[in-house]
């Protein structure tokens, strides 16, 4: 009886450390307080125990990354580490091409000149033209871009 018991507690132990090592192998990229992160684990939790831990925090926000990637996120597939650091070097370079795009933008918009006024005399009466000088075209933001808070005089 004693045998089985060992035997027993054994077997359930080594079903546990192959768990625990199968779980521990697993990454995802994911939420982690509002900045992205990639977890090792598995996004679930059993008898109150979490199944994951940061593995790699980030100083992205969750809301300057693109809706598809966000949605990405919130399903959390489990994978390879290989896999988590693509998915995330995706993110990072859609994050940073557009916050680089809405800095342009708002430097397009802080340096753009002011209309001038010109008076003129036309047949006898003084005339006010208002002419706007030549400046660059508005930069364009890629169509991926999360929306960012409204700038002023935009």
């Amino acid at each position: 009886m004693t045998t089985l018991v060992v035997l027993f507690i054994f077997l359930i132990g080594g079903g546990l450390l192959v768990g625990y090592e199968v779980v521990r192998s697993q990454y995802y990229v994911g939420d982690n307080g509002g900045k992205v992160a990639i977890f090792r684990g598995m996004n679930d939790k059993v008898l109150g125990f979490k199944l994951y831990s940061v593995y790699q925090p980030t100083a992205i926000p969750v809301a300057g990354i693109t809706a598809a990637s966000a949605q990405e996120l919130r399903r959390s597939d489990t994978g390879s580490l290989s896999m988590a650091k693509k998915f995330l070097a995706i993110i990072s370079r859609q994050y940073h091409t557009c916050q680089a795009a809405y800095a342009d933008l708002r430097s397009w918009i802080a340096h753009k000149p002011k209309p001038i006024k010109k008076k003129e005399r036309i047949d006898g009466r003084t005339v006010t033209k208002t002419i706007m000088p030549k400046y660059r075209p508005k930069p364009s933001i890629p169509s991926y871009c999360p929306p960012q808070p409204p700038t002023r005089g935009a």
